[in-house]
């Protein structure tokens, strides 16, 4: 962005009876006396980041694991900008693609933090993250404009929402959330990736499971001082 600066000169004429002055522009309204351009550098990049909350996070068999998606505005993990800066405000007619993936396990180590290493890409994280829990079960996206927008997104596999099936009942799940810069339609405006980590509290899910007990007496009868056996199935 430039502008141009422009310097002139003013005189006032005289007036013997000193009843009005009436300014003029130099004498002969002559050019300019001095002309001033100036170009400034714009930062247009700013870091998109999404805060995500699960919900509900107790599922059944047959249910849809549902993310609740918050845009918002901050520094990168790390490295900065172009110009060593990083704008805390969305820049306008800018719409940022977020991606998710849901991954389950029955270990309960899912449910710590994996923290993302310095200068490490999306790619790296999440092919890290894979060979702790194996590939997604689940994906979702969704798009944002503005910070402060909070999307819900339903996890989908081929095409459909992403049902809990009830081999993975007793499971645990959690979400990863990443922008990708380069995946932009504007890349140019975004600074860097940014992952929301495996592992947070609140992408955590329970794959819940219906247990049926049933007992039987092992004994129809039992004389004095005998022993009562109970059996109990768990189906």
């Amino acid at each position: 962005m430039s502008y141009k600066q422009v310097w002139y000169t003013y005189q006032y004429p005289q007036n013997a009876q000193g009843f009005q002055h009436m300014a003029k522009k130099g004498a002969g309204n002559q050019d300019p006396v001095k002309v001033e351009s100036h170009a400034y550098n714009v930062q247009w990049s700013f870091q998109p980041q999404a805060v995500t909350v699960t919900d509900p996070k107790k599922l059944e068999p047959g249910d849809t694991p549902v993310d609740k998606v918050t845009s918002s505005v901050g520094d990168l993990i790390s490295g900065t900008g172009a110009d060593g800066t990083t704008h805390n405000t969305w820049n306008a007619n800018t719409e940022v693609r977020a991606e998710g993936y849901y991954y389950t396990s029955e270990d309960e180590g899912i449910l710590q933090p994996v923290k993302r290493n310095a200068n490490e890409t999306v790619d790296q994280y999440l092919a890290r993250v894979n060979k702790l829990y194996g590939n997604p079960v689940a994906t979702g996206s969704t798009v944002f404009t503005a910070a402060g927008q909070t999307n819900t997104v339903r996890a989908q596999a081929n095409g459909v929402d992403y049902t809990v099936p009830s081999d993975l009942a007793g499971y645990y799940g959690t979400w990863v959330w990443v922008i990708r810069k380069n995946a932009q339609a504007q890349p140019d405006r975004i600074t860097g990736d940014f992952v929301a980590e495996a592992g947070n509290k609140d992408e955590a899910s329970l794959h819940h499971i219906n247990m049926q007990v049933s007992s039987q007496t092992a004994n129809a009868t039992i004389t004095d001082n005998g022993e009562l056996a109970d059996r109990i199935t768990r189906g």
